[in-house]
């Protein structure tokens, strides 16, 4: 049966809301700078830039190669990101937030080299993640993938909009700030998560209780139970479609051709929506690489010339950048109502159904704005996007493996683009992102695979609630020391 949320009784919406007004304050802010504050805060960013990126070469060109790994700083450093990536991957969530604090502080990386190290592992990890998750299904409804597509189309244009937003106002506000918010943020996000975590633990646990009850009742009544068709130890904790007697479910021997016709019309959907959303990313990404690429190449690029070059003119600042940002929200802004258009004609002619959520024309207007607010934490604050849009997901009543393989779908689309950019211009080592990539697919293989392997055994789906208010937690004081350490350069 879908799931439907009332948005007013709903105290978890509530809390993501109330975790995202702490981004108020930096809005107002912002708001309030005069014109000259705004020149020299984008001055004094891009000089820093510059200065980064210059030591940030000296330093990379120094890196040994990757192999032998050095011990024990090595085995130390990426023992560190196996285990955040395995824990990460049992909540569909990239782990970022643990790898860049390791590369940096362990392992000793140029910041310049870390984030793109960093996402090449989160997309390793993405690919492992859904290379398992598209063989996957709805665990109430086996007609439905696992990963929700109806969510992903209205949450990912509404995030992409919102880290578009912080990334300007990062770029406005004292690093101190950013600090505290983002720790305040992350904190509120974590308890939340792991709030709700142990709330689905105890009704599992109340569930459990009642199946011990049957149980027993059914050893003294066996025949009772046979009229009744309940199969009480064979029963899992989210409920599964019923099987008949010669294997496949009842409502497949019965009207086999409805339900095939059913799966045929929902894989179809989702391949339909797969395309709408690397449509988006292609231009996102073609957008974000004339926003990187230098205005002024001197050195060995392919480009010759890059002050004088059509590139050139996307320089931040430029009239040209805000032309082609204002172009971009535009475009995510049609993308939005159009995709909101067609689930709303969909929910009301009786198309196939892909969400937990029953779709009005208030909750497909409210959810892509606190998508919004997720984006906006996630480009201010430089993390990755599931650490938000996982936990919004819950909080919107997103059954937990649901929440994480969608979770880990949008990774794989966000992680690629940046690992993209990143390749496009040479701030990956060969060596090291080969093996970061390996590393991060492998570890979240095994991560995936156990977490999946427990599931199954035990039914408890909270233990996915666990892993991402776990991630969370970690990644905030990760998080945390580390830029602590940066703005008081410990």
């Amino acid at each position: 049966m879908t799931m439907i949320i009332n948005h007013p009784e709903s105290k978890r919406i509530a809390a993501v809301v109330a975790s995202s007004a702490l981004l108020v304050a930096a809005i107002v802010i912002a708001a309030s700078l005069t014109q000259e504050t705004w020149k020299y805060y984008f001055l004094s960013n891009a000089l820093a830039h510059q200065r980064r990126l210059a030591a940030g070469s000296a330093v990379g060109d120094q890196l040994p190669g990757i192999f032998p790994l050095r011990w024990p700083q090595s085995y130390l450093g990426f023992g560190c990101a196996i285990i955040g990536l395995m824990l990460a991957a049992g909540g569909g969530i990239g782990g970022g937030g643990i790898l860049v604090p390791v590369y940096t502080l362990v392992l000793q990386f140029p910041v310049k080299y870390a984030i793109p190290l960093s996402a090449v592992t989160v997309f390793g990890g993405a690919i492992a993640n859904n290379v398992l998750n598209v063989q996957k299904f709805h665990p109430n409804h086996p007609n439905r993938p696992a990963i929700d597509w109806d969510l992903m189309l209205l949450l990912v244009p509404a995030t992409i909009a919102g880290a578009l937003i912080g990334a300007v106002i990062e770029k406005m506000l004292p690093e101190i700030l950013l600090l505290v918010l983002m720790l305040l943020l992350l904190t509120v996000t974590a308890r939340e998560t792991l709030t709700k975590a142990m709330k689905m633990y105890r009704e599992e646990e109340k569930k459990l209780a009642q199946r011990g009850g049957n149980n027993s009742s059914s050893s003294s009544n066996n025949s009772n139970n046979n009229k009744n068709g309940s199969a009480t130890e064979s029963t899992p904790l989210f409920n599964k479609q019923p099987e008949a007697a010669g294997g496949g479910d009842v409502e497949t021997q019965s009207n086999g051709i409805n339900v095939d016709f059913e799966r045929q019309a929902i894989k179809a959907q989702c391949i339909h929506d797969a395309l709408k959303l690397v449509s988006l990313f292609a231009v996102v990404a073609f957008i974000d690489i004339l926003h990187q690429t230098p205005a002024n190449d001197d050195g060995g690029g392919g480009g010759g010339g890059g002050g004088s070059s059509l590139i050139g003119q996307f320089s931040c600042g430029s009239t040209c950048y805000w032309i082609s940002e204002t172009l971009l929200f535009l475009c995510i802004l049609l993308f939005t109502l159009v995709v909101r258009a067609g689930i709303l004609k969909r929910q009301e002619s009786g198309g196939p159904i892909l969400s937990d959520i029953t779709w009005n024309e208030r909750n497909t207007t409210i959810y892509p704005l606190l998508s919004t607010l997720a984006g906006l934490a996630a480009g201010m604050f430089g993390i990755g996007g599931g650490m938000v849009t996982a936990p919004l997901m819950l909080a919107l009543g997103v059954h937990p493996q649901v929440s994480s393989a969608t979770s880990a779908c949008m990774i794989l689309f966000t992680s690629s683009t940046s690992a993209l950019c990143f390749l496009i211009f040479g701030y990956l080592k060969s060596d090291y992102a080969i093996f970061c990539l390996v590393l991060g697919f492998v570890s979240t293989l095994i991560g995936q695979t156990a977490t999946s392997a427990l599931l199954g055994k035990t039914g408890r789906s909270s233990y996915i609630a666990f892993c991402i208010g776990g991630v969370i937690a970690i990644s905030a004081v990760a998080m945390g020391v580390q830029s602590a350490l940066a703005i008081f350069q410990l």
